[in-house]
């Protein structure tokens, strides 16, 4: 019988997120979504759209064959369920007269989509040292890290075992992230905005464009989130709100559930 991997999970109520134009608060409920949180405010810099983001891989592609890019997967628990915390990006964010946030309208005027935390690999970095970096910045809002200093740091890592919160070690990132097992590997073939959890056979593996690893990330019992994106926000969705739900949070998303079947949760109280 093989073990399973373990993952201790915390309090919804253990974290709370700042971001731009919020005056303070505990979060709020819509639906099966709950939003971590919130208080104070931060600047903040537009997230690239879909087509953007296709149109710099492409950019990208021109000098590599294919890029790395890697996402997080962070779990906190509500009345004992497993919830995995989500950006949440929406084209037009309501507001009330008092600032407060308030539920969008049900029309198709207000785009919404939902991602996991992380982003693309540079050209020789290891992927769990992308993925702390990728958090520190879009999660502790740290500043971008200088190509040179994520190329030095490999490089002296290179002929040791060293933990990946070492790795980072100019980060604040390793203190409150520790990067674990390999959840799922996605493959986008040519530029389209499709990813299969598989190359498909009539596609050749040099015309995979993209390679995206999930991770597993074991969370610290506290942190305080920073955003640095405007229109984007963290919530934390229930797996039964995920399982088959596609439509609403895409495939790789939706499949998170099952891929948590592996793991072993162990539910920790706000009890020290």
């Amino acid at each position: 019988m093989s073990l399973k991997a373990k993952l201790d999970v915390y309090p919804l109520e253990n974290y709370t997120q700042t971001y731009v134009d919020v005056a303070g608060g505990r979060g709020g409920v819509a639906g099966n979504e709950i939003h971590i949180g919130t208080s104070g405010s931060s600047a903040a810099s537009r997230p690239k759209s879909a087509m953007e983001k296709l149109l710099s891989l492409k950019a990208r592609c021109e000098d590599e064959q294919c890029v790395h890019s890697v996402e997080g997967v962070l779990l906190v628990h509500l009345h004992r369920h497993p919830h995995v915390v989500l950006m949440k990006q929406t084209s037009q964010r309501a507001r009330d007269a008092d600032g407060l946030r308030a539920v969008p309208p049900s029309n198709t005027n207000v785009e919404v989509t939902y991602r996991l935390p992380g982003g693309r690999c540079r050209r020789g970095e290891a992927e769990e040292s992308c993925l702390l970096r990728k958090l520190g910045r879009h999660l502790l809002n740290e500043a971008k890290m200088p190509t040179g200093a994520a190329e030095a740091a490999n490089a002296a890592a290179s002929d040791t075992v060293v933990d990946v919160t070492m790795t980072h070690n100019t980060s604040k990132a390793g203190s409150f992230f520790r990067v674990g097992e390999v959840m799922a590997t996605w493959y986008r073939p040519h530029f389209t905005p499709h990813m299969y959890p598989y190359v498909p056979p009539h596609i050749t593996s040099g015309s995979v464009r993209e390679v995206r690893t999930l991770f597993l990330v074991h969370l610290e019992p506290t942190v305080f989130f920073s955003m640095m994106q405007e229109g984007v926000e963290l919530v934390a969705a229930p797996l039964f709100d995920l399982y088959e739900n596609t439509g609403k949070y895409g495939p790789m998303v939706a499949s998170l559930p099952v891929l948590l079947s592996r793991v072993l949760i162990n539910y920790c109280s706000t009890e020290y």
